[in-house]
């Protein structure tokens, strides 16, 4: 039921061919981890910062506002949205 509904998602969906990595890919890994509960590595770097740091966390949902997209999910070690 679920991969059914996943399939006429992406019929409505389009994405700008630019991206190094197609963005289907990292949309539908998305999709793929938050319905699976499953964990992810998360790269994480401020506008301040050069370094980066790898986070693992959760991915609750996906939710696209104002043509961007944002990824609520729940930290492992600190257990924070």
């Amino acid at each position: 039921m679920v991969h059914y509904e996943l399939n006429k998602v992406w019929k409505r969906i389009f994405f700008s061919t630019t991206d190094k990595v197609p963005a289907t890919v990292l949309l539908y890994n998305l999709l793929n981890a938050v319905n699976n509960r499953q964990q992810i590595p998360i790269d994480y770097q401020t506008y301040c910062q050069k370094d980066k740091s790898t986070k693992t966390s959760k991915p609750l949902t996906i939710k696209e506002f104002y043509y961007r997209w944002y990824l609520f999910s729940q930290s492992i070690h600190s257990g924070k949205v």
